[in-house]
């Protein structure tokens, strides 16, 4: 059986570097490149194995396996996990108990899209990771948020960043009872350590999700919900994570989360319903910016000489440049200037697009023709 080496290189910091190498090339191409996820996967797991085959000496034959298994197997579990989370949530939904579970939220608590935010991708996704894990709150989580009023990929991030904190005990604590069984430390000690950890990493999302479903004002007006939220979920999470294992840390910060919540909306509530996503609450809340009459007259007057280049280098050099220039700057599709047009004298005021376009076409054909 192969041995993996651990320092290739013989640098631990080269080793570190040249491991490094698959992460930054798929986020290099998510973001900068902007390609579509699995061809960034893919690559990047080509990029994986040539480094595994070529750096640190792994079989050929015994790499193609690992490889194959281990891609059939991650497709197989995300798969089977986002099939049944939106199979379960189209199931609640056509038996009206997702419309009974929200209208007993809304009647213990409020309409708020920010309560409605902790509870749901807070409080419940913490429950579900910690019950089930392996990407299902992001499965079952999202669509319930879309169905609140919150974009797809605002819900998206929000079901992920929801997740960051109640991840390491997920799945009645698997990371960490596989950590304990591959590095031999006591489990209590582990879940303690990590327990501790986790208690610091809750205190910020909750604060990250208010901005993303309101905005910063939204936020602020409603920071009882994330000190609460984060301190209710830790409350739970602490203790039992450091004096009885790892396995119930999530279920129990979780529903003692649930619990303070509902206490706060029974003595607290925000002073301001919001019942829209982030848009357009932000929509509602910027001034809407006009230009200047002095910019309005430069922008006309930068049209109206623009207007009179076409023209007269379609009359120069014919239809070929102008095509080539409405190609370039998006010009109107037909643009003629064979035939002088009579002047038209208009009332002070406003005028549409076309009225002004044509005025543009015919005093540009009277310059040329002149």
């Amino acid at each position: 059986m192969f041995q993996q080496i651990l320092d290739p290189t013989g640098n631990l910091f080269i080793t570190w570097l040249v491991a490094l190498v698959p992460v930054v090339a798929l986020l290099f191409m998510l973001a900068v490149l902007r390609l579509s996820a699995w061809i960034a996967t893919l690559i990047g797991s080509i990029i994986t194995f040539a480094l595994g085959y070529y750096v640190w000496q792994m079989p050929l034959d015994q790499g193609e396996l690992a490889y194959l298994y281990g891609s059939a197997t991650g497709v197989w579990n995300v798969d089977w996990i986002t099939f049944w989370g939106v199979m379960l949530f189209n199931t609640l939904v056509m038996t009206g108990a997702f419309d009974k579970l929200r209208r007993w939220l809304i009647s213990q608590g409020t309409q708020d899209v920010r309560v409605q935010t902790i509870l749901f991708a807070w409080a419940f996704g913490a429950l579900l990771e910690g019950l089930v894990g392996f990407g299902y709150p992001w499965a079952f989580v999202a669509p319930i948020l879309i169905a609140i009023g919150i974009p797809d990929l605002d819900a998206i991030r929000v079901a992920a960043i929801a997740n960051n904190a109640p991840v390491s005990y997920g799945a009645l604590g698997a990371p960490i009872i596989a950590l304990a069984a591959v590095t031999g430390y006591p489990l209590l000690a582990l879940s303690g350590s990590i327990s501790k950890i986790v208690a610091i990493l809750a205190l910020l999302p909750p604060w990250i999700l208010l901005y993303l479903v309101s905005g910063k004002r939204g936020m602020w007006g409603a920071w009882p919900l994330a000190v609460v939220g984060s301190l209710g979920y830790i409350a739970g999470q602490l203790p039992v994570g450091t004096f009885l294992g790892p396995y119930l840390p999530d279920v129990v910060g979780a529903i003692v989360c649930f619990i303070c919540i509902l206490i706060l909306l029974k003595l607290w509530r925000p002073g301001r319903c919001l019942a829209m996503a982030a848009r357009r609450f932000q929509a509602a809340q910027r001034p809407l910016r006009t230009a200047s009459p002095a910019a309005r007259s430069c922008r006309r007057g930068f049209q109206s000489s623009c207007w009179s280049l076409w023209s007269w280098r379609g009359q120069v050099h014919g239809r070929r440049s102008l095509a080539s220039l409405r190609r370039i700057f998006r010009f109107p599709p037909r643009l003629r200037s064979r035939k002088a047009r009579p002047s038209r004298r208009y009332s002070t005021g406003h005028h549409s697009s076309a009225e002004v376009r044509s005025w543009f076409r015919g005093s540009s054909s009277r310059c040329c023709c002149a």
